[in-house]
C-alpha cells in the first residue's frame, strides 16, 4: 500500500488538474472594456452588417471598447454659498468645449492632459466626457479614443454625439447617456464643422470649399451632398425637408433641402449679416423673424414662411457688434460700443425696454439661456464672472460668480437653479446657484 501511494497521488493530481482546466476552459478572457473588468460594450451590432448609402469616405462604424478602470463618482464640495461646488483638475488646465443638459444629466465634454487623479491620461492630449448629475455628482467620465481635436458635440436622438480629428482622419463618437456604450463613424478629415440635430439622427457639416454635409442616424451616414459655403446658422427640421441658414461673406442664404440633401430652393438675401433668426406662429401662419446687421446699423426683419417675403423691418441703432436672442415672447438685443445697451422688442417689433445699466463694463459674452419669461446671461466684466437674469418687461438681477475666467457656460433647470461651468486655475469649476 505504501509502494502504491505516490501513483495514487499522481492520477488524483491528474485528475484535480484536468477538472480546472475544464472550468478555466468555461470563462472567458477579461479583455479591457469588457463586464469582467468593470465596463460594458456596445454589442448590439452584427459584424456583418455595414451602413446603408454610406459615402465613399465613411468606413463602417466602430464599436470602441470602453475604459478598463471602473470610476468612482466624484461628489460635490459642500459651499456656504452655493448648492454645491464641484472641481476637476489637470496640471496644464482644462479646456471647456461643450455643455449639454438632458433628462439623464448634464454632458461636459473637455480637453485636457492631466497626468494623476481623475483626469489621469498620462499626459497624453485627450478629449473627455463627464456626466453630471443635478447635485454636483461627477457620476460617469468617458476619455475618447480616435483624435484629441476638437470640433463640435450635440446632443442627437442617436446619445451624445462628438466630433474630432486627428491628422489623418475625423471621428464622430455617439455615447450611450452612461458613457458606457461607445460608436464611433470615421470620416475624410475635416477640421471645422457642426452638428445639428434632426427628429431622427443629425446632419454633420464638414467645412472646406464647400459644405460637405452628411445625414447620420444609428450610427450609419444615410446621405451626402453638399451646400453652398459659409457658416451654418440654423438648421431646421419641418419633416419633408430641411431649411438650412448659411452666413457668407456679402449676405445669407435660406436653403431648403430633402432627406436625401438635394437642394429645392435658395432664398438669398444680400447685404446683410445675419446674427439670430427663429421661426414663430403669427395668427396660424409660420413666419421667421431675423436680427440682422448691415451698414446702416442693426434691423429686425419678418418674413413669411417661404422666406421670400419680407413682411416688417425696425431699425434698432448702430452697434460694433451685438448679440440676440429668442424666447418665443420677445428679443433680447444686446449692442456693444462704448458701453453695453440692451433692447427687449416684442414679436410684433415693439419696444418694450431698454438700458445701459443692467450691463455695465461688458468684456465677453459667455452664454445666454432664453426661458419663458426671460433670459440669463452670463458675461465677463473685466475679470469678474456675472450672471444677470432679465425679464421680458426688463427687470433684472444680478450676482458676482467668480474672477479670472477662462471659458464659461450656462445650464438653467426646470425649477430655475443654475450651474455655472467656467475654466480657472488649471480646473474646471462648477458652480450650483
Amino acid at each position: 500500500m505504501k509502494k502504491q501511494a505516490p501513483k495514487l497521488i499522481a492520477v488524483t493530481l491528474l485528475i484535480t488538474l484536468a477538472a480546472l482546466l475544464a472550468v478555466a476552459a468555461g470563462i472567458p478572457e477579461a479583455e479591457p472594456g469588457s463586464s469582467l473588468a468593470g465596463e460594458q460594450t456596445n454589442t448590439d451590432t452584427d459584424p456583418g452588417d455595414t451602413p446603408d448609402g454610406g459615402g465613399e469616405d465613411e468606413l463602417p462604424s466602430q464599436d470602441v471598447p470602453s475604459d478598463p478602470v471602473v470610476f468612482v463618482p466624484i461628489p460635490p464640495e459642500a459651499s456656504a454659498l452655493y448648492r454645491y461646488t464641484q472641481s476637476l483638475w489637470a496640471e496644464g488646465g482644462v479646456a471647456l468645449n461643450g455643455v449639454h443638459p438632458s433628462s439623464d444629466g448634464t454632458f461636459v465634454v473637455i480637453t485636457h492632459s492631466g497626468g494623476e487623479g481623475a483626469l489621469n491620461v498620462n499626459g497624453v492630449k485627450t478629449v473627455s466626457v463627464a456626466r453630471l448629475e443635478s447635485d454636483g455628482t461627477v457620476s460617469a467620465l468617458k476619455h475618447l479614443n480616435g483624435g484629441d481635436m476638437y470640433i463640435d458635440s450635440q446632443l442627437t436622438s442617436d446619445g451624445l454625439t462628438v466630433a474630432l480629428a486627428d491628422e489623418d482622419r475625423s471621428y464622430v463618437h455617439t455615447l450611450s447617456s452612461d458613457l458606457k456604450a461607445d460608436t464611433v463613424l470615421e470620416l475624410n478629415r475635416f477640421t471645422s464643422g457642426e452638428i445639428f440635430a434632426l427628429g431622427n439622427g443629425y446632419l454633420l457639416f464638414a467645412a472646406g470649399a464647400g459644405n460637405t454635409v452628411y445625414s447620420v442616424s444609428g450610427g450609419a451616414v444615410g446621405a451626402t451632398g453638399a451646400v453652398l459655403s459659409g457658416t451654418i446658422s440654423a438648421v431646421y427640421d419641418f419633416g419633408v425637408y430641411y431649411m438650412l441658414v448659411i452666413g457668407g461673406i456679402s449676405g445669407y442664404s435660406v436653403v431648403r433641402i430633402d432627406p436625401s440633401l438635394k437642394t429645392l430652393s435658395t432664398v438669398t438675401v444680400p447685404g446683410k449679416e445675419l446674427m439670430s433668426i427663429s421661426p414663430y406662429t403669427e395668427n396660424g401662419e409660420q413666419r421667421f423673424i431675423a436680427v440682422e446687421k448691415n451698414s446702416t446699423g442693426v434691423e429686425i426683419a419678418k418674413y413669411d414662411a417661404s422666406y421670400a417675403k419680407e413682411l416688417e423691418r425696425v431699425g434698432v441703432g448702430l452697434a460694433d457688434s451685438a448679440e440676440a436672442y429668442m424666447n418665443g415672447g420677445s428679443i433680447l438685443l444686446l449692442m456693444h460700443a462704448t458701453e453695453t445697451r440692451l433692447y427687449i422688442v416684442d414679436g410684433s417689433l415693439n419696444f418694450i425696454a431698454s438700458s445701459s445699466e443692467t450691463m455695465r463694463g461688458v468684456t465677453e459674452i459667455y452664454d445666454c439661456v432664453e426661458y419663458s419669461g426671460g433670459y440669463a446671461v452670463l458675461y465677463a466684466a473685466g475679470d469678474d464672472l456675472i450672471l444677470v437674469e432679465i425679464s421680458d418687461n426688463g427687470g433684472s438681477v444680478q450676482r458676482n460668480i467668480s474672477a479670472s475666467v477662462g471659458n464659461a457656460s450656462l445650464v438653467r433647470s426646470p425649477s430655475g437653479e443654475y450651474t455655472v461651468f467656467y475654466t480657472a486655475d488649471d480646473s474646471l469649476k462648477v458652480i450650483g446657484i
